[in-house]
């Protein structure tokens, strides 16, 4: 952009990521209209797009990671773990709302992610929302905690001072 003479260097600040600006407190109102769960839920964050994805098939996907020059050993072992991954943040969600009766837990999945099987497994889960139609900020922003796993929202979070966790199984 400044080489092109669209701006001048001193316009111009390198920032990192920019979605991570608006953790920066003179930047949050702008997410304000946003916000529509109430304050202090749990927000649980998955990111299995390569297994679960929205805009493809996994064959698909399998097949251009593999054209990368993954080994097909590789790929399949990503995603059966990718897999069980879901079923168990879907498991932990479940958790979560046994163990934590007086909060809401959103489901968050990844906007690259179907969410059609996180709503099919958790649709008699009342206290359970599955929504990702909201900018992640905001939604971490108004989070008590967020679970994640490998996942950079982990980041977000500490920007935005708000606990993150990452299962391990």
């Amino acid at each position: 952009v400044v080489t092109h003479v669209f701006l001048t260097a001193d316009q111009v600040y390198v920032t990192g990521c920019p979605r991570f600006d608006f953790y920066h407190p003179d930047w949050q109102p702008i997410l304000s209209s946003a916000d529509h769960h109430p304050r202090g839920y749990i927000l649980v964050n998955t990111n299995f797009s390569l297994s679960n994805p929205r805009f493809s098939t996994a064959d698909r996907n399998a097949q251009e990671v593999r054209e990368l020059g993954f080994s097909p050993a590789s790929v399949e072992s990503w995603i059966t773990t990718e897999r069980e991954a879901i079923q168990g943040m879907i498991s932990l969600a479940c958790d979560l709302a046994r163990d934590f009766p007086d909060r809401a837990v959103v489901v968050r999945p990844h906007p690259f992610e179907d969410t059609r099987r996180y709503r099919h497994e958790l649709r008699d889960a009342r206290s359970i929302i599955v929504d990702n139609s909201r900018p992640v900020q905001s939604e971490i922003r108004r989070a008590a905690v967020v679970v994640q796993r490998s996942c950079s929202t982990a980041l977000e979070a500490g920007l935005a001072g708000v606990p993150t966790i990452s299962p391990q199984w």
